[in-house]
């Protein structure tokens, strides 16, 4: 009786333990087919690095759920960790978003695309048709441009940078293997350390950078007329320029000069308390581009936007070229319309609310004493700049 009743008792609690084993087994298929699911869904093992509590990375292990990997994203921490550790930093940026959301979309022909770093960033300069020049290569139909946005503002910019390189990854474009991204911001050419933001952050060795140039007296002229319609500083109205021209010249060319032989202060005047002087300084393309020059070489596209605003058609040919993008654009294929804007086979900026591509620059406008005061101020630049490019224009 006795070894019958100790046999009931082992087989009961044999059977709760095999219940307690049968359960486990199900709560741990449940787990494992969720996030099975999920990484056959990522189609690779997520096999990044991530910031641990004592700041060091630590491998993570594969298929950590979507939620946690955002957590991570979002923790300060992650953003110091990042920019202090540059190898492992692409790694990251590449398999983070890649699989959280950042999730690959399928288009109505079921090509999948994706949000990457851009293939081209036009950098400037400013008032040198770079809205023009985007107008007019949006109608390639494997360039894709940041939607949304005009401008980025992400690598000149503090306050977005400090977002973190996913944040900037999120303004991008959804694009498939074939496919261009681009975004343009002219402030990036004028101010210090960019160049080398845009060379360590986006580990893209095939990176184009295009920079228009156009006459720096015009340019100038185009720049301050911008400034007083947009309001971007009170400073010109309250240092009383009357919206004139060359009451500005006069009183800052001084000025201008003395900073023009510092490639740091010409560098630095945005977050200077006369931001106004850039009007003058970016046209002094050979210290503001040569930067540009030493992080990216032959990857650094020069586009003459004096012709861009007057005869677009060969330089978007030559550019189309350049960018290795596949052959679409005819120099036929742009017209002018009888309001003396050029047009992309009949599509027109002033009919469709794009950017205006006349000649904005107004030279005809400044008097010949101011013109010459400035074309004095840009001479020896513009031949430092000539020879930095091997390249002459006819300023």
């Amino acid at each position: 009786m006795v070894s019958t009743r100790i046999l009931n008792e082992i087989c009961g609690l044999t059977f709760i333990v095999a219940n307690i084993i049968f359960l486990q087994f199900f709560i741990r298929l449940d787990y494992f087919t969720e996030n099975k699911t999920q990484s056959l869904a990522n189609e690779t093992a997520f096999d990044s690095y991530i910031y641990s509590e004592d700041r060091k990375w630590i491998s993570i292990v594969n298929d950590l759920p979507v939620r946690k990997r955002q957590d991570i994203i979002k923790d300060s921490n992650y953003h110091e960790f990042v920019t202090q550790n540059p190898k492992a930093r692409g790694i990251i940026f590449e398999k983070i978003f890649k699989y959280t959301w950042n999730r690959p979309k399928q288009d109505k022909n079921g090509e999948i695309k994706i949000r990457r770093f851009p293939d081209i960033i036009c950098i400037g300069a400013k008032k040198c048709g770079t809205g023009a020049l985007q107008y007019f290569l949006n109608f390639h139909p494997n360039f894709k441009k940041t939607p949304h946005l005009a401008e980025v503002h992400f690598f000149d910019n503090q306050k977005e940078f400090s977002k973190g390189i996913e944040y900037y990854l999120s303004k991008m474009p959804f694009v498939s293997s074939k496919d261009f991204a681009f975004e343009k911001t002219p402030k990036y050419m004028a101010v210090g350390g960019v160049a080398a933001r845009v060379r360590n952050f986006i580990e893209n060795p095939d990176l184009k950078i295009i920079a228009l140039v156009c006459d720096p007296v015009g340019r100038a002229f185009s720049d301050f007329n911008h400034v007083l319609r947009q309001r971007s500083w009170n400073n010109l109205a309250e240092k009383n320029y009357k919206a004139d021209f060359n009451i500005f010249v006069e009183r800052n060319i001084p000025e201008a000069t003395r900073i023009a032989s510092s490639p740091m202060a010409v560098r630095s005047v945005y977050g200077s308390k006369n931001p106004e002087l850039s009007i003058l300084t970016n046209g002094l393309y050979s210290t503001l581009l040569s930067p540009w020059i030493e992080k990216f070489g032959e990857n650094l596209i020069i586009v003459d936007g004096d012709k861009i605003i007057a005869d677009p058609g060969p330089e978007i040919v030559q550019l189309e070229n350049k960018l290795g993008m596949q052959k679409f654009f005819r120099e036929d294929d742009f017209t002018i319309d009888d309001s003396d804007f050029h047009c992309y086979k009949g599509m027109c900026p002033s009919k469709t609310g794009g950017n205006s591509t006349r000649d904005s620059t107004g030279k005809s406008k400044i008097p010949e004493d101011v013109s010459q005061i400035l074309k004095k101020f840009y001479e020896n630049h513009n031949k430092n700049f000539f020879r930095l490019i091997g390249r002459q224009f006819q300023w």
